[in-house]
């Protein structure tokens, strides 16, 4: 008896659950020009997005491929990354001075792929998609309004786009604390 007064509990807030999501995911019952003006501020959203995809795909492989520009800290973590691969390579206390989180990062891009294409792909992946968490995590807590917002300006958001463009820390550190 107990079991089965359980099992009612369970099913309840399971439809209770199953009635949450179904008003999240359904669109408010809005008048047709009020939907028509929501649909195209999304597509123009969604555009802008677009574009600002296309932009840091020009310019991580045509205007700034990060190979081309390693010096200072982002030598330091391309030469941890070559060194991890090196079977030959002994660590010293000098290794210490940087975190080996994007040596690692890098070595296991390099070992993949043997050149900084992919591992220049994955920063171009990462870049793209911090638009969209802006986004998410601005429609979570403020709505739709804030969510194009936040989307349109990470997508235009010049160091956003350039962080990626350099092997440093600073584009995986954004994606994984969004």
């Amino acid at each position: 008896r107990g079991l089965l007064k359980f099992w009612g509990h369970v099913q309840s807030e399971v439809h209770h659950f199953e009635e949450r999501v179904r008003v999240l995911l359904e669109p408010p019952d809005l008048p047709f020009t009020e939907k028509r003006k929501e649909r195209f501020k999304w597509g123009l959203c969604t555009l802008i997005y677009l574009l600002g995809v296309l932009w840091r795909l020009d310019y991580l492989f045509n205007l700034h491929p990060a190979y081309g520009f390693m010096y200072s800290d982002m030598q330091g973590f391309v030469t941890a990354a070559e060194n991890y691969l090196d079977p030959n390579w002994t660590p010293n206390i000098g290794d210490t001075l940087q975190p080996p989180g994007m040596g690692l990062y890098l070595a296991f891009l390099l070992n993949l792929d043997g050149s900084w294409k992919l591992a220049l792909g994955a920063q171009w992946i990462l870049s793209s998609l911090v638009p969209v968490l802006v986004a998410l995590l601005g429609y979570e807590l403020f709505g739709a309004r804030v969510a194009m917002l936040g989307l349109v300006l990470a997508s235009l958001h010049f160091p956003f786009v350039d962080y990626a463009s350099y092997f440093l820390t600073e584009n995986p550190f954004l994606f994984l604390l969004l």
